[in-house]
């Protein structure tokens, strides 16, 4: 077997494992919106001897088609890690989508677009597109009529139980817009039924918020331990006891300690409970390690949605 046969075959192997392991991932954050580091770490250590190899061979080869496959390696790589890390501190993705995709510009070097014509032009665009940015672009192209369908949704829910959609007194007319394409109003009893990590609440108590900015951080940088979070959990109670009731829309960016997100929310449910507030503006959350594995299955088939939308095969 030459070198571009062996490079082929390794190739391939490796996008069978990436699909195998990021298909239990994405099931896992679809169950729990968890997904275990043993998991991450397994497809770190199959991941970074077939891109130390690949590399290798390519360099051994010495061709100027292999100087580029080289680049687009390690932009590849780069590109996965500044975008994950990016995303990831800036509270946007969890950590498991952080992990993954880092490790996933391992794994992931090339693309075989099973379903393109290899002389066709959508073929050789897509070719010169670092894999995990074609993944990520896929990834959010599908994302992109989700607000759509939660505003029709709103809409239709809206003819029939009109008596949910009210808003916080003071709520601009731009906030009331961006909700319906961003959440919805759930009774308690149903926000009670799903786990903390399924949903995130776009309503608090005017009391919550500052809590959070002003006094979240303090229990954030003592660690998770029972004794801080008992005490965090006083020091929440005690800001709603303090008055500062009053409702608002919180368009908070930034995913919490899920610790802490488990007290908030736990406290602030209870809160609504004994004000007799029965419904709340809540926002599902998106389960994103699905449609990174969606993404890097239509990329497989057809690279670039968007080049094969503008392109066309």
């Amino acid at each position: 077997m030459n070198g571009d046969g062996l490079i082929t075959m390794l190739d391939q192997l490796a996008l069978v494992f990436s699909l195998v392991i990021l298909g239990k991932a994405a099931l896992d954050d679809w169950r729990t919106r968890e997904i275990s580091d043993k998991l991450w770490i397994s497809y770190l250590f199959l991941s970074l001897p077939y891109w130390i190899l690949r590399l290798a061979l390519l360099y051994l080869d010495g061709t100027s088609t292999s100087t580029f496959l080289i680049l687009l390696m390690v932009t590849n790589l780069v590109m996965a890690i500044i975008t994950a890390l990016g995303l990831g501190l800036s509270g946007m993705w969890g950590g498991g989508d952080v992990k993954g995709f880092m490790v996933m510009g391992l794994a992931v070097s090339s693309l075989p677009f099973l379903l393109l014509d290899p002389t066709s032009l959508v073929h050789e665009v897509n070719s010169l597109i670092p894999p995990s940015f074609t993944i990520l672009a896929n990834a959010y192209f599908l994302l992109f009529p989700l607000p759509f369908l939660i505003l029709a949704r709103n809409l239709v829910k809206r003819r029939n139980e009109s008596h949910r959609f009210d808003f916080p007194l003071g709520t601009s007319f731009l906030k009331k817009i961006a909700l319906l394409f961003l959440a919805s109003p759930y009774h308690l009893s149903e926000l009670k039924r799903w786990h903390y990590w399924h949903y995130e609440l776009m309503e608090l108590p005017m009391a919550v918020r500052d809590w959070l900015d002003n006094q979240a951080d303090h229990f954030l940088e003592n660690g998770d331990d029972e004794e801080n979070l008992k005490r965090m959990e006083e020091s929440l109670e005690a800001a709603l006891n303090q008055g500062m009731t009053r409702w608002i829309i919180s368009f908070r960016i930034g995913l919490l300690d899920p610790d802490v997100d488990v007290v908030v929310k736990k406290k602030v449910l209870e809160f609504a409970k004994q004000q007799g507030k029965p419904i709340i503006w809540a926002q599902r959350s998106i389960p994103f390690m699905v449609f990174l594995f969606i993404g890097l299955f239509i990329a497989t088939l057809f690279g670039n949605l968007l080049v094969f939308v503008l392109i066309g095969s």
